[in-house]
Order: C-alpha cells, then sequence, then structure tokens
C-alpha cells in the first residue's frame, strides 16, 4: 500500500498516477474499472483472478494453458514442416522448368529474365 497516495481515480492524469492508484487501491476492487478493461492493465486483473484460483481451479487452468501450448507448438512445427516441403517442391519445380527450357535451346540471359534473375 501507498499510504501517502490519496488521489481518484479520476484524478490521475499520468501513467503513473494510474498505477500507484492501481496497486493502492487492488485489493478493494470487486470488479474491472472501465478505465482497466483494455490496454495494458488488462494483464494486471488477469493475474489478480489467477492469484484467487482454488487448488483446483489453478491445476484446471495451468492444464488447460499447456494444452494452449502444446496446440501452438503443433501448429508451429507444422507450418515449419509445410514450410519446408513447399519450398523443396518450388526448387524442384524450377529445377525441371529451367532444364526443360535449357534443352528447347533457351540462353541463359532468356532463362534468368523469365526467372526474375538477374
Amino acid at each position: 500500500m501507498l499510504p501517502k497516495f490519496k488521489v481518484a481515480l479520476e484524478e490521475c492524469e499520468t501513467t503513473l498516477d494510474i498505477w500507484l492508484w492501481l496497486f493502492n487501491n487492488l485489493h478493494k476492487l470487486d470488479e474491472i474499472p472501465v478505465r482497466f478493461r483494455q490496454g495494458m492493465f488488462r494483464g494486471v486483473f488477469e493475474l489478480a483472478e489467477i492469484s484467487n484460483f482454488s487448488k483446483e481451479e489453478l491445476r484446471a487452468y495451468e492444464a488447460s494453458m499447456k494444452e494452449i501450448a502444446v496446440y501452438n507448438a503443433t501448429i508451429a512445427y507444422a507450418k515449419k514442416e509445410g514450410e519446408q516441403v513447399g519450398f523443396g517442391r518450388g526448387v524442384k519445380e524450377g529445377r525441371e522448368e529451367l532444364f526443360s527450357l535449357w534443352e528447347s535451346g533457351v540462353s541463359l540471359a532468356e532463362a534468368k529474365q523469365k526467372f526474375g534473375i538477374s
């Protein structure tokens, strides 16, 4: 608590004032004031809510967070794999097309122009 900081929320003018008000009054709040429902302060209220979880609620929350992390890791892995496969196919198709051009007698300068290589 900050006993010397006795400013009403409506009187807070700076971000520092708002943080000080929040630290001083968070324990008194039953609901989130409108001013704090979005932006940088939202995380404080999420942490405060989590800190009030029962052991059972905390275990369920942690399990759900783990599931989300596994899901996100799976998506990231699949994306990386897909990009590698796509790149490999693109290289193979590019080589085949270049070889086909070369076989048909297209000059190196024309082939570079076709592929956008300078």
